[in-house]
């Protein structure tokens, strides 16, 4: 009989070894942040710097938006490293523990090429230093290497003990088109900047480079995905090259990048998420419902993020603007007051570890005292150190009450309990589903199922629209000038979704007049204003081609034709169940640590099946067409689910104990046996549903127990097992 050809490629790369990095640098176990060896968890203060010159002098300074009078309160080299020292000493004293140095990047102007800001003082007589050898290595890469040094030499103010900041870098964010020749000016800089950095006497005080900050904001024209994956491919394949000791993030908007720079296909080590509080016109800061809103709205970016992104993440900016104890002071615009920002911060610190983060970072240092009162972001600040009347300058209430009493999390697997207000169907109440909570609409609602080429739903499809709202007080729109409120909602486990139009103040049914359609990997679409128009009937039922890569990705119910070769990836575990691989198709399934193969996995003979447990990442080609090469089967193999329901596991080897799950599957009933318990240690199992809700834990210090969940639906379970040092999920199909 001819068989299918299985080819296994078991390129063992422990999780332990992927990262593991030289003495003093930090690295990723899994989700997990690792510093010489012990979990790590990075808690991060936003810093200002810039570049000056003075004469022929150049060096860095604290950001002009410290100072008084809107200039810098340090006027030559030495002053201005001690006046920063002391800054990060405070940084150090407020309980943080890294640093992420904003300003301090060059910018490209075309024609000229890459350049290098520096001020003059009084923000006179700026400076644009051209970006040539001879300039690198005399004034600007100097500079990050004095703030290495000074990250290092950071001693806590108040107990006075050594307390080294870890740094963040950012490579660019200045709003441009990145342009090839940009693109390469920038992939040229991040090649000298990674050879300066890992030769640096001070190189292990580097927590990441910062490829990129905000795309949603800074990136214009719109790139396609595989665009956007090419540049960020090739700064990222640049500095690992140079420097294989640190890791490399970007400053994502999460959601807001979806459309060109998506979570699940940008190529780093991790994400940074940046996402604020924000209020639509319509809403208002001192209404406590309103508010409330605006703060489920960043736990929706989270909760989001942590389902679709396909490498591990962190907060990268977060905060509440805020003045005073119990109102801000009259003419400061704040978005709210010390106490709300208390509150704030103690949320978002639980948020981010509870919705799958690996980290957290605030923004900012200081207040910005210098600029406009009516400018919330002015007062984002944990110092307040502006000479305002009645205005008590030092720290904010919440380093006191939040940060420098904070016990971050020892492992991240402790952490738990989402608070995002959600539902596996769609809810318009939920904020998940209707983040603006608009009124429900009938009348002009657009509602529709999106589903993916092999015709399954696409759950966290992203849905945003733009519904017309004025026109100078005279509608219809009929000129150039329309004002439009921009919404978006959420498909659920169906794929279904409602986008509910703006409907607050005006006395007629506002319609939608543009919706774009896209999902973590997928292409995307649009309806309005360019491309398709929106039925009259407001039902849009779509397909959206989709690549499934994520952390751990999950794949079912497809048929794999003889037309074109399918990859299927996780970035650390893929599940693939109900697969067909026709004759004389071919199919590659990879990831990190496990594939894992159940419930009626069949390749047909002539197929040629490869699977690899190794590195990946989703490739920028993939999402130029989703016809993949075509290569030729000489074989035939069947792996059929028979009446014993026999599974496949591909392991990458690891430290982990030996665990047995039996019978599995099974109907509800089933025991775990430890065969190595870490010499009888206490281990905690956690059982969750494939939407992450815990279905039980159990605390146990002996090597059998037996789990009964029989009153739990038919489907797909996971199994988390984590001790003292280390922590694995197991798949469990309930039949």
């Amino acid at each position: 009989m001819t068989k299918a050809k299985l080819i296994l490629f078991l390129l063992f790369y422990p999780l332990s070894t992927l990262f593991s990095f030289g003495q003093g640098n930090v690295s990723l176990d899994g989700k997990q942040f690792k510093l010489n060896g012990s979990n790590y968890y990075p808690l991060i203060l936003n810093y200002g710097v810039a570049s000056v010159y003075n004469g022929s002098n150049y060096y860095m300074a604290p950001s002009h938006m410290y100072g008084l009078n809107n200039d810098y309160e340090c006027i030559n080299f030495n002053d201005c490293v001690a006046n920063m020292q002391n800054d990060f000493n405070i940084i150090a004293g407020m309980g943080f523990n890294s640093i992420r140095i904003a300003g301090l990047y060059p910018l490209y102007v075309p024609g000229q090429g890459l350049v290098f800001p520096f001020s003059g003082h009084n923000l006179q007589g700026d400076l644009n230093m051209l970006v040539t050898q001879q300039n690198l290595n005399s004034n600007i890469l100097p500079l990050y290497g004095k703030i290495l040094e000074i990250a290092n030499n950071t001693i806590n103010n108040l107990t006075l003990d050594p307390s080294p900041l870890k740094v963040i870098f950012i490579l660019t964010g200045r709003i441009s088109d990145y342009s090839i020749p940009e693109q390469i000016a920038f992939q040229n800089f991040a090649n000298d900047l990674s050879v300066y950095i890992e030769n640096h006497s001070h190189s292990n005080a580097l927590l990441a480079y910062d490829l990129m900050n905000e795309p949603c904001y800074h990136d214009t024209p719109i790139k396609t995905k595989q665009e956007a994956c090419e540049m960020i491919n090739q700064w990222y394949v640049t500095i690992k090259n140079n420097d294989p000791s640190h890791l490399i993030t970007l400053g994502s908007c999460g959601i807001g990048d979806l459309l060109e720079f998506d979570p699940s296909i940008i190529k780093t080590d991790f994400l940074s998420l940046h996402t604020y509080p924000f209020w639509a016109p319509y809403e208002n800061n001192m209404n406590p419902v309103d508010f409330q809103r605006a703060i489920d709205r960043t736990t929706v970016d989270m909760f989001w993020l942590n389902r679709n992104a396909s490498v591990p993440w962190i907060i990268g900016e977060i905060s509440l603007s805020a003045d005073d104890i119990n109102a801000p002071l009259q003419g400061i615009i704040a978005e709210g007051t010390e106490l709300q920002q208390i509150d704030y911060a103690n949320y978002s610190l639980d948020a981010a570890c509870n919705c799958g983060g690996s980290g957290y970072s605030w923004w900012h240092f200081q207040d910005a005292c210098h600029m406009s009162l009516n400018t919330p972001s002015s007062w984002y600040g944990l110092l307040r150190m502006c000479p305002l009347n009645g205005h008590q300058n030092g720290e904010k209430p919440v380093i006191n009450n939040v940060f420098r009493v904070y016990q971050a999390p020892s492992d991240i697997t402790t952490c738990d309990n989402c608070p995002v207000n959600y539902s596996s169907t769609y809810n318009p109440n939920l904020v998940y589903y209707n983040p603006f909570q608009h009124p429900v609409n009938s009348l002009n609602t657009v509602k529709g199922t999106i589903t993916d080429q092999d015709g399954n739903p696409v759950k966290d499809a992203f849905i945003g629209g733009h519904t017309f709202v004025s026109d100078n007080g005279t509608p219809p729109p009929n000129t150039n000038d329309d004002i439009y409120d921009y919404h978006y909602t959420f498909t659920d486990e169906n794929g279904y979704f409602e986008i509910i139009p703006y409907d607050f103040i005006l006395p007629f049914d506002g319609e939608i007049a543009n919706i774009h359609i896209s999902a973590a990997g997928s292409e995307r679409l649009n309806y309005g204003w360019c491309c398709n128009t929106i039925p009259t009937s407001h039902i849009i039922n779509s397909t959206l081609n989709q690549l499934n890569f994520k952390y751990d990705a999950i794949i079912n119910n497809i048929s794999v034709p003889t037309t074109f070769t399918r990859n299927f990836k996780g970035y650390n575990t893929l599940t693939a169940s109900n697969i067909t691989i026709q004759s004389n198709a071919n199919s590659n399934f990879t990831a990190r640590n496990e594939v894992h193969l159940v419930s009626e996995f069949n390749a047909n003979k002539f197929s040629e099946v490869h699977i690899f447990c190794s590195q990946t990442n989703s490739d920028c080609s993939d999402f130029s067409s989703f016809i993949m090469q075509y290569r030729i089967a000489k074989e035939d193999l069947t792996i059929s689910k028979s009446e014993k329901e026999i599974e496949i596991d591909f392991h990458g080897t690891s430290e982990k104990p030996w665990l047995k799950i039996y019978p599995n599957p099974n109907g509800g009933s089933f025991n775990v046996s430890l065969i190595s318990n870490d010499n009888q240690k206490m281990t905690t199992i956690k059982i969750m549903d494939v939407m992450g809700k815990e279905i039980e834990r159990v605390l146990i210090n002996a090597s059998n127990y037996t789990f009964q969940l029989n009153d739990q639906p038919k489907g797909l379970y996971f199994l988390q097992l984590y001790s003292s040092n280390q922590s694995f999920f197991h798949k469990i199909i309930i039949q």
